[in-house]
């Protein structure tokens, strides 16, 4: 059975990734009229972590 602490560092993991979306769109909103510049994106990937469970593994599909 995973610690309690996982859940923290899940909702912590969770909230890194959601400020760094928000940091990049407003950093596009912000020079989306400078000249030269190219839009930003921010990609995230999911992470399947099972511990000490033994489950069928997991099919994702592929992002392009």
């Amino acid at each position: 059975m995973p610690s309690t602490f996982y859940g923290l560092t899940i909702a912590g993991s969770g909230l890194n990734s959601f400020q760094t979306a928000v940091n990049t769109t407003a950093n596009n909103i912000a020079n989306v009229q400078t000249e030269g510049y190219t839009q930003i994106v921010n990609r995230q990937n999911l992470s399947v972590y099972m511990h000490d469970m033994e489950q069928p593994e997991v099919v994702l599909p592929q992002l392009p």
